[in-house]
C-alpha cells in the first residue's frame, strides 16, 4: 500500500491489484501513522494516543491496520467493541482480506460485555 517517492516520502502506491486488495482511504493511513508517530524521526512507537475517527471514515480498516502492524511486530492483539454484531462482521470480513499476511493467529475480535 506505501512507498516511498522519489524525494523520500512515504505515499500510497497508485498501482495495486483490485483483485487482491483493497486500496485504503487516506484517513485510515493517516490515522495509522499519527496513531503509530510514523514521521521519520522517532526510533520507537510511543504509547497513550487516542483518536477520533468519524461515521464512515473507517473505524474498522484502521483497526485492522494497526492490529495488524502490531501482529507482524510479534504481538497478541485483541480488537474490542460493544456490538457482538460488529466484532463478528470483522474478524469474518479481515480473516479473508488479512489471510495472506497470517495476521489471524495474533489478532482475535472480542465483544465487551
Amino acid at each position: 500500500f506505501i512507498e516511498k517517492n522519489q524525494q523520500n516520502e512515504y505515499v500510497l502506491k497508485e498501482k495495486y491489484n483490485e483483485n487482491y486488495l483493497l486500496q485504503p482511504h487516506c484517513i485510515q493511513i493517516l490515522g495509522v501513522f499519527l496513531l503509530l508517530e510514523i514521521d521519520g524521526e522517532a526510533d520507537s512507537i510511543r504509547s497513550n494516543h487516542l483518536a477520533e475517527v468519524l461515521i464512515g471514515q473507517g473505524k474498522s480498516w484502521t483497526l485492522a491496520l494497526l492490529a495488524g502492524f502490531f501482529s507482524l511486530s510479534n504481538y497478541q492483539v485483541t480488537v474490542a467493541c460493544y456490538s457482538d454484531y460488529l466484532s463478528q462482521r470483522d474478524e469474518k470480513d479481515f480473516k479473508y482480506y488479512l489471510a495472506p499476511f497470517k495476521f489471524t493467529n495474533y489478532v482475535k475480535y472480542r465483544t465487551l460485555s
